[in-house]
């Protein structure tokens, strides 16, 4: 256990014992009002039962000081125990010796128990004390209802009984007011729900009998209305929110500039020809391939990925020209769209929804969407649709059905209707558009219409979303929530008949409800609060299993998907931080080698093995600068390579590509890669990378990594990689500074040895020998040939 879970135990029994002593001390001053009662009662009426009584109370009240040392010295459970036990033997006692008192002292049983043991006791005793004061709290009831006639009637012990208990609660009402926000969120729970039930169950006994058709009638219409309401309303925000996550897209700053960047001049004419031209091009053409392939296409697909139900978005530029795109579509040319129209909205730009459709080749109900892109100058450059699947409408229509006896649907204003059928959105035709429109419009909750030729009690609402947009409210949907009648009022005469029982049980029900249904709603938080105990200790593989639907499910899952997170981001710092070691040590490493085969060598077999990459291999830009040869590689497949030679053309492969561009070629799915080209010896490449060796804007040469893991190369590998290669890029400057200065001190060192033996030489003969002897030696050379020519002018 930590220190946080130590502290709130420590915490929470502190605060036990502090409302025991208060308990202990009410029950005394009770106990001690009731017995001089009971005296004077005794005295009144010479009653034998009276004097047992309050014998008996007498007995209660040594209990309570022996119970009050106890919780004087920290035994809070022990003292506790034994002013509950005192209650469940002085009550139903009461109950057999004075007549008419058995539903009084019966609730006054298990309310003086109920708030004890909430206040005193751990969580885990609460039930089995809760249930046994229910017990015999139906006992005195019984005792009461088949006790014998030997029993004394005394009208005024009720009063007085009555008066205790409700000042003895009050008492216990005031302490748990004053220690609420201490109480654990359970006990919070029951005695909320059980403070709800018991004044709900109060107004309904007082209530119920005059007004119960009436309210029944108006819950129902607001039932209905509230129904019809919320699913206008979560519709309506499932559209808004679609284009919001829409507009959110057109916002991107690398497509706002994409298309500020284009400045599109075709004519209608030529915007024709390449309409049609599209029309008839085959997949791999490439006017579609440019759209499918376009940056913008990637940004989109990402968007995509994250929000399947956009099943086909595409961009066109500020003349209706398609841009970039999802999937093929029929056309090139959109302008003559109504969508786009509305969109364009000459020039100053407008969300366009439109009216459902069935979409044959999903097999599912869509709409499309359209928003203007704007650039920073607020003038439109393009147009942004989507064709959206409209799936979660189901799911929202089923959401509003209680049972089988509420039926949701959506009325269009082009006379069809939207409706479940075996779990799935239908469109059907329909003529009832105008009845429900009108009925919407008026200020009815309910109607009682024909519908299906049935009696029907419905409710109209238009769509529209919590913001009132206008492209929502333009859609003129109607939502209709309707009810069959005999289902609907059949509940009267129900309610009526059961209006009594469900009084009676309420107090019951109320009590096991609170426990069953406190304990199942902080199951979820005692485990979250667990969790986050052990995440907090360090150990990020908690999981938490709160699969419910409900909002603890969503936070287990979110919780889950945080700390999933937080694991991953913890494992990205640690990569990032064997990056920078690795780098480190590469470059330690690579600092102390002079010789380039060496440093090409150690630089692949480094960079393979220490992050198990499936093979490396290196290129040097040759002098010409129209080639790549590779130098060092990893392996049986880069052994091959070098014997063969392997020359790589410039602008060739990706290897090519990043030595002409200077910059990184990261492809990590190569069979997404329609440019990408195969090596017969390296057939489980999944992934590739590229990475320019550069020393300024010099391109020195290339190093190419090959996973064997689709998406087994990601950002974070490009920066490892580029670490590296800074690091070689000096190395290599080093390595040929070092052999340029080596070869410049063994040209010196001969010329110094070659200068000393010619200034020994005594003759010319000998200089000349000595000359041509040592050249020689220091070129390689077979033969050395000096001349001395004849002088021209006075000169030789």
């Amino acid at each position: 256990m930590n220190n946080s879970q130590q502290s709130k135990v420590a915490n929470q029994e502190e605060l036990r014992a502090r409302n025991a002593k208060y308990v202990v001390n009410v029950v005394l001053a009770g106990v001690v009002a009731a017995t001089l009662a009971y005296l004077i009662i005794a005295w009144q009426t010479q009653a034998w039962q009276i004097y047992i009584l309050t014998a008996l109370l007498f007995s209660y009240g040594g209990l309570a000081l022996v119970a009050r040392r106890y919780v004087q010295n920290g035994r809070i459970q022990p003292g506790i125990t034994r002013i509950l036990g005192g209650m469940f033997v002085l009550f139903p006692v009461t109950s057999l010796l004075v007549a008419d008192l058995g539903s009084v002292l019966g609730l006054a049983l298990v309310g003086l128990v109920i708030v004890t043991v909430l206040q005193t006791l751990p969580a885990h005793t609460h039930t089995r004390f809760i249930a046994l004061a229910v017990g015999i709290g139906i006992l005195t009831y019984l005792l009461d209802i088949f006790g014998g006639d030997y029993r004394q009637v005394v009208p005024q012990l009720q009063s007085v009984i009555i008066i205790l208990t409700a000042l003895v609660l009050v008492i216990f009402t005031v302490f748990i007011v004053r220690g609420f926000s201490d109480y654990s969120l359970r006990t919070k729970l029951i005695l909320a729900f059980l403070t709800l039930s018991l004044l709900s169950g109060g107004v309904v006994t007082l209530f119920t009998t005059n007004t119960i058709q009436a309210n029944l009638l108006e819950d129902i219409g607001n039932n209905l209305h509230n129904v019809a309401d919320t699913r206008a309303t979560a519709i309506g925000d499932l559209l808004s929110r679609q284009a919001d996550l829409l507009n959110a897209l057109s916002l991107s700053s690398t497509m706002r500039a994409e298309l500020a960047a284009i400045n599109p001049q075709a004519t209608l004419a030529q915007l024709e020809a390449i309409d049609q031209q599209w029309r008839n091009a085959a997949d791999s053409d490439p006017l579609i391939q440019d759209s499918l392939n376009h940056p913008l296409a990637l940004e989109m697909l990402t968007f995509q990925a994250r929000f399947p139900q956009h099943v086909e978005l595409f961009i066109t530029d500020s003349q209706g020209a398609l841009l970039a795109t999802t999937n093929r579509t029929s056309d090139y040319y959109q302008a003559d769209e109504e969508w786009w129209q509305v969109a364009y909205a000459n020039g100053q730009g407008a969300t366009f929804i439109s009216q459902p459709e069935f979409d044959e080749s999903s097999n599912a109900l869509a709409l499309q969407m359209a928003v203007p892109i704007f650039a920073p100058d607020n003038s439109i450059v393009g147009i942004l649709r989507t064709t959206y699947e409209t799936d979660a409408l189901t799911e929202l229509l089923a959401a509003g059905q209680a049972g089988e006896s509420l039926t949701v649907d959506v009325y269009l204003p082009d006379g069809r209707e939207l409706e479940l059928e075996e779990g799935r959105t239908i469109i059907s035709v329909d003529d009832g558009y105008e009845q429900w429109h009108t009925l919407a419009e008026s200020n009815e909750t309910i109607a009682e219409v024909q519908h299906d030729n049935d009696p029907t009690l419905a409710s109209a609402i238009l769509v529209q979303d919590t913001e009132n947009r206008s492209e929502i409210a333009n859609l003129d949907w109607v939502l209709t929530v309707t009810q069959p009648e005999a289902v609907g009022l059949a509940a009267v005469t129900a309610q009526q008949r059961n209006t009594v029982l469900l009084i009676i049980g309420v107090a019951l029900l109320s009590i096991i409800v609170a426990f069953g249904l406190s304990g199942y709603l902080t199951r979820p938080v005692y485990t979250l609060a667990d969790a986050v105990n052990h995440v907090r200790s360090g150990n990020l593989d908690t999981r938490v299993s709160l699969t419910s639907g409900d909002e603890f499910g969503e936070l287990g899952r979110s919780f889950n998907d945080m700390t999933a997170q937080l694991q991953q981001s913890v494992g990205r710092l640690e990569r990032r931080n064997r990056v920078i070691e690795t780098s480190t040590e590469i470059g330690r490493r690579l600092s102390t080698i002079l010789e380039p085969q060496q440093l090409f060598i150690q630089v692949v077999e480094q960079v393979q093995s220490t992050f198990d990459y499936y093979h490396a291999h290196i290129y040097l830009l040759d002098d010409s600068g129209q080639s790549l040869t590779m130098v060092g590689g990893t392996g049986q497949a880069g052994a091959e390579m070098l014997a063969k030679g392997h020359v790589i053309p410039i602008n060739k492969g990706l290897v090519g590509r990043a030595a002409t561009t200077k910059d990184v070629v990261l492809i990590p799915d190569v069979s997404q890669a329609p440019n990408w080209l195969p090596n017969p010896l390296l057939p489980e490449t999944k992934a590739e990378v590229a990475v320019p060796i550069t020393v300024g804007d010099r391109v020195l040469g290339v190093l190419d990594v090959q996973h064997n893991v689709v998406n087994g190369l990601q950002q974070l590998d490009v920066e490892l990689l580029q670490a590296v290669v800074s690091q070689v890029a000096i190395a290599l400057q080093n390595a040929r500074s070092y052999a340029q200065a080596k070869q410049k001190a063994d040209q010196e060192a001969v010329l110094n040895t070659i200068s000393q033996k010619i200034e020994t030489a005594t003759s010319i003969e000998t200089v000349l020998d000595v000359a041509a002897r040592e050249l020689r030696q220091a070129l390689g050379a077979k033969h050395t040939i000096v001349e001395l020519g004849k002088a021209v002018n006075g000169r030789k």
